[in-house]
């Protein structure tokens, strides 16, 4: 349930992956998806050509807690991540 496309834990080969932790701010509920902080960003570190994938975990009302369990739990599952 992330405000996001859909990502397989697997990364593709030759793409780098940002996991973004936050709250609401970081959600952006409020804005259309490709306005989110994540897809800026992802655009902006795309326009070289480069694969980048920016993966929005944010969620509102949570807090540093939470977004470590996440991390543990999903964000680094099967090295979501690519680290």
């Amino acid at each position: 349930g992330l405000r996001d496309n859909e990502y397989p834990y697997k990364k593709p080969p030759g793409t780098f992956r940002i996991l973004i932790l936050g709250d609401s701010f970081v959600e952006g509920f409020q804005v259309p998806l490709r306005e989110t902080v994540a897809k800026v960003l992802e655009r902006e570190l795309t326009e070289g050509c480069r694969n980048v994938e920016v993966i929005n975990a944010g969620f509102a009302g949570v807090g540093t807690d939470y977004e470590l369990l996440f991390f543990r739990r999903e964000g680094f599952r099967n090295n979501r991540v690519g680290w």
